[in-house]
């Protein structure tokens, strides 16, 4: 299942509150006042945006913010452009491969290093890091330590 973004689901739902407001009008203003009937056509399209936006909220909570690099097998977010342990061009691989990869576990354990100052920024594209990273997540440069 792929991972919906918020905007997405903002999306959807303001599709469907403007669908709805435009034929709601449509239909009370032009058709209704004319016929006395309300066209059945102007809650039927409405109806079919908010099967989406409930399928695309379903998606995003049940979705996970993560996803697996096909080099190195960390879980990555998806935001990540660029794997933050080996630098892999996280751009570069289909959506459909980072599902087919089984997620195992490692062999050793690593050790846990101390998130020192959250308010790192990487000094060649200026994005944010946990501290933790060995390649930039947003461009990939490796970083200095």
């Amino acid at each position: 299942m792929r991972a919906i973004s918020r905007n997405r689901l903002v999306g959807a739902w303001t599709s469907f509150l403007t669908t709805t407001g435009i034929f709601l009008l449509i239909g009370f203003l032009i058709f209704y006042r004319d016929s006395g009937e309300f066209p059945w056509w102007c809650a039927f399209v409405p109806a079919i945006t908010l099967v989406e936006a409930i399928r695309v909220t379903i998606t995003y909570l049940a979705g996970e913010n993560t996803r697996v690099c096909p080099n190195c097998q960390k879980m990555t977010p998806v935001s990540n452009q660029f794997c933050d342990k080996c630098g892999f061009d996280l751009r570069s691989t289909s959506y459909q491969t980072y599902q087919k990869i089984e997620i195992r576990e490692p062999e050793e354990s690593e050790p846990i290093k101390p998130v020192i100052d959250s308010k790192n920024y990487c000094s060649t594209c200026g994005g944010p890091l946990g501290g933790s990273e060995a390649y930039c997540p947003t461009c990939g440069m490796p970083l200095k330590k």
